[in-house]
């Protein structure tokens, strides 16, 4: 089975030009974020176009999940939320340009592999959002509820990938890092959450680790999920 890592370099939405600042995760963004003053020009970090993955598509779900309380940008992911704030302290007057907020699923599908991009056409619902992080570095998480057979076939895929298995609390995790090819593109970090039928993907380039905080805010906007 081929890798579900995304391939080469991906110059379109979401590419990284020299000086400017970034959460991660899309292509084209939905908006412009908060502005003041001069500071250079910000971009966002070029992601790789995704390679061939799946041996065979994705089985017809039996019956939908039943619906959960996706969480808002401001309630998503508080490690991510604190990244970014401090980022915009730091700047000061120079404010930030990038976008922080909701986002459609450009920079997923500009970041993950195709058996991922498939999973994602199968949610019954997904919310994003993204947040400048650094100079150069913005994370975006999605969250999404996809039907249990999506979920598990999906899970197989990538355990014959080179995604690296492992958990997080309750929650199946899997990790890959696209290097890029570029010494003035940073790598793309990718994380996937599987917990039942919600499904995280975290994808960018910050400091941290995020995973805790996603479950943290899915575990807030659903009580008793966890």
């Amino acid at each position: 089975m081929t890798s579900d890592a995304p391939s080469g370099a991906k110059d379109a939405r979401n590419a990284l030009r020299i000086g400017w600042p970034a959460i991660l995760l899309t292509g084209v963004l939905a908006a412009t974020g908060c502005a003041g003053g001069e500071t250079p020009e910000e971009t966002t970090p070029t992601t790789s176009a995704p390679a061939p993955t799946s041996s065979a598509p994705a089985p017809e779900p039996s019956e939908e999940p039943q619906a959960i309380v996706l969480p808002d940008c401001e309630r998503m992911n508080a490690t991510i939320t604190g990244e970014s704030d401090a980022f915009y302290e730091l700047q000061g007057d120079a404010g930030v340009t990038a976008h922080r907020g909701a986002v459609d699923l450009s920079i997923f599908d500009d970041t993950v592999g195709p058996s991922a991009q498939e999973a994602m056409t199968r949610a019954t619902q997904v919310a994003g959002c993204t947040w400048p992080v650094h100079s150069h570095n913005i994370v975006t998480q999605y969250v999404a509820q996809i039907p249990a057979e999506t979920g598990e076939w999906l899970i197989a895929e990538l355990r014959g990938s080179v995604y690296v298995e492992s958990t997080a609390g309750p929650a199946i995790r899997f990790d890959h890092t696209e290097p890029s090819d570029s010494p003035f593109i940073v790598a793309t970090d990718i994380t996937y959450l599987f917990l039942d039928d919600v499904w995280i993907a975290i994808v960018g380039n910050g400091s941290l680790d995020y995973a805790q905080g996603a479950l943290d805010g899915l575990a807030a906007a659903n009580p008793g999920l966890l």
